[in-house]
């Protein structure tokens, strides 16, 4: 089995965070993973994509083709990479920073407001660990054990709470 997500952000959102998470945790359940991250030269505001393929086999080709999951934190970055979605995919976007979102009958659209709760804890970054925990809650392609041993091995030590509770509020989240 094999499962595509692009994360899609800017420069300070912790796209490329989010890529290495998500990559460590399909590690800590044996499986195989490929992370791609493009970004700008912007360190922040500048567009940052993350192209994550998890699989029970080996992995011949590291970027998404066919995508599963797409987590959209930018408008314009969602334009440009909508086409690689599955018709069945998921779309888990910001609904505070994409307003605009494809009109579909298969697609499962999801908004939540990630940014909104990130803001809330007082650090914008969190946004990234609310959506992961939004993608836990909807999805099984990890569970939530190995992604907190994710966050516990690649986080340091004085960000782990306030990431492990943004990953708990994205879990809880009621969505749209």
């Amino acid at each position: 089995m094999k499962t595509e997500i692009i994360i899609l952000g800017v420069g300070g959102q912790g796209i490329r965070t989010l890529g290495n998470i998500i990559s460590a945790a399909a590690f800590y359940e044996e499986k195989y993973a490929s992370h791609w991250p493009t970004y700008g030269a912007a360190t922040r505001g500048g567009p940052s994509i993350s192209q994550v393929i998890i699989s029970s086999e080996r992995i011949d080709y590291p970027r998404c083709t066919a995508v599963d999951v797409l987590v959209a934190m930018d408008e314009s970055l969602l334009k440009r990479y909508i086409g690689y979605l599955k018709p069945t995919g998921l779309l888990i976007a910001d609904s505070d920073l994409v307003k605009s979102l494809p009109a579909s009958k298969t697609v499962i659209i999801k908004k939540i407001p990630a940014a909104r709760i990130a803001l809330d804890m007082k650090r914008e970054v969190l946004i990234n660990m609310v959506m992961l925990g939004t993608m836990l809650k909807i999805t099984d392609v990890l569970s939530q054990e190995a992604v907190v041993r994710a966050i516990e091995s690649t986080t340091p030590p004085g960000l782990r709470e306030e990431n492990l509770e943004a990953l708990r509020r994205g879990m809880q989240i009621e969505m749209v």
